[in-house]
Parts: structure tokens; sequence; C-alpha cells
């Protein structure tokens, strides 16, 4: 016998969406005028999904194509971003401060290094050396970065957008959930 949906307790996840404060304030660092923006020659989008502010560039801007190895170029681009962390971090501090996915993905076209065996082996050692990046010394707490490969799975995009093809490289602040007391 299957139960009717309707017999089903459904407990609803309450949100904290202060993700849209850090939105306006990238936006505004960024260019306030445009969602997309262009730094050099790096184009950087941002937007708002379920998940959080998501920040997301291709990924040939920060690596050596088919390596974990950060371009220089790539470090002004990376420093802008953990300085958002951690002004995100230190207005949320305690037990429900943010957390920071960052997150790797490619494509089944894109060359390797021969020591990556797959797609996951690469975009999984890119988003451990971007983490390591971040944390630097003493700069962004470990515990707080969570570093994710996507092997080959499609990048995030913004809603009603289809998604940007290539490899790419995303910053998630996450929003943290808020449990009933």
């Amino acid at each position: 016998m299957v139960k009717k949906a309707e017999n089903f307790i459904r407990k609803e996840i309450k949100i904290d969406y202060n993700a849209r404060r850090i939105l306006k304030e990238l936006r505004k660092r960024l260019d306030p005028r445009t969602r997309p923006h262009r730094t050099g020659r790096v184009n950087i989008e941002i937007f708002e999904t379920y998940r959080g502010v998501v920040i997301l560039f291709p990924a040939r801007d920060v690596f050596v194509e088919g390596t974990d190895q950060i371009l220089p170029s790539a470090t002004p681009l990376l420093g802008f971003v953990a300085e958002q962390i951690k002004a995100t971090l230190a207005e949320q501090a305690g037990p429900k401060a943010m957390e920071m996915a960052v997150e790797t993905r490619t494509t089944p076209q894109t060359q390797r290094a021969p020591r990556f065996e797959d797609a996951w082996a690469l975009t999984a050692y890119q988003a451990v050396a971007l983490a390591r990046f971040l944390r630097g010394p003493g700069e962004i707490a470990g515990e707080h970065l969570l570093p994710l490969g996507r092997g080959e799975a499609p990048p995030d995009h913004a809603p009603g957008e289809a998604p940007k093809p290539g490899p790419s490289v995303e910053f998630v602040f996450l929003t943290p959930q808020l449990h009933p007391e």
C-alpha cells in the first residue's frame, strides 16, 4: 500500500538570506551597473541561487590548463575573493558562521596532465589547491572552506540563464540553515 502525499510530515527548512547583502556588496565592489564584470581579462559572474551567492569565472583564468597549478595572474582575483570571505566571516562569527564552497568543474574535452587519471581527480586537486591558497598564512580558517571537485558536472548558472560552457571555478557563500530552537 502506497501512502498518500498528504500523510507525510513535511519539515520546512528555514534559510537565512543574508546572502543578498553579500551579493549587493560584491556587485558594488565590482561594478554596480552590470552583473558580468571584466577584471583584466577575467569575466566574473555573481548571482544568487538557493545555495547562496555564487562567484563564477573560467578555470582557464586561474589554472595552468589541465593542472592544479594556480596562475600568478590569478592572485589579484583570488585575493579579492579572500577579502570578501574574511569580511563575511568577521560579521558572522560564532556557531552559525558561513561556509564557503570552493568548486571546480571541467569538461570532457579538457586536456589533463598525466598525473590526473580522470576529470574527478583533476577537479579535486584544483579545489584543494584553491582552498590552500585561501588559507594561506593564517588568512582563512580551514573549517570554513569546503573544496569540492565536481568532475564534468555542468557549472552553476543564474536563474533563468543557460550554463556557460567550459571549465569553471565557483566560490559559493553558502547560506546557513537556521535551526529551530
